[in-house]
This record gives C-alpha cells, sequence and structure tokens, in this order.
C-alpha cells in the first residue's frame, strides 16, 4: 500500500491547491480554476483502476464525488472552501488507515 500512500499525499497537495487558487481567481487572477479541477478529477478518479482499497474506499469516493460536483457547479467561497477542507479530512482518515503519519 506504499503506491496508495504516496498517491494520498500527493493528491492532499492538489486538493490543497484548490483552495489556494480559488482565491486568486475570486481577486480576479486567471488561474484556469475549471481546467485544474477537471485535470484533478481525471488524477483522483483514474486511481480507482489500479487501487483496490482506494476504489473500495467510501471516503475515497466522497473526495471523488465532491470534485465532480465542484467541477460541474459554480459554489460560492464559504462552501468551496468548506468542502476543499472536508476532503482533506477524508484524506488524513485514508491516510491514517493505510499507516501514515497524523
Amino acid at each position: 500500500m506504499v503506491r496508495e500512500k504516496v498517491f494520498v499525499d500527493h493528491i492532499t497537495g492538489e486538493i490543497y491547491k484548490m483552495l489556494v487558487l480559488r482565491e486568486k481567481a475570486d481577486k480576479g487572477e486567471d488561474v484556469f480554476l475549471k481546467e485544474y479541477i477537471e485535470n484533478l478529477y481525471v488524477e483522483v478518479n483514474g486511481a480507482n483502476y489500479w487501487s483496490e482499497y482506494l476504489a473500495g474506499s467510501a471516503s475515497y469516493t466522497t473526495i471523488t464525488s465532491i470534485i465532480a460536483y465542484l467541477s460541474d457547479n459554480e459554489v460560492e467561497f464559504q462552501k468551496y472552501r468548506r468542502e476543499v477542507f472536508k476532503m482533506l479530512g477524508l484524506l488524513n482518515r485514508i491516510n491514517n488507515e493505510l499507516g501514515g503519519d497524523a
């Protein structure tokens, strides 16, 4: 499960970046937020094909669903922020299940 742990660590940073990019977009910067989220969804969803553990994880399925929703919908900042932190909490839970640092 080392592969999954490395991937979860990577995705944690990528999901946190969603919040940074949203803050920049709200300030008027052209950061291609929609494209970033769409690309992240492809990466996150793709893990379901190579990791039985992640494919069977309810927490991971929730993360995938939230990213899909944020990709397809305009969401006010507070809700967006709440969902990003929810995903980070779920990734922390998965990391702990994989034997990671808490």
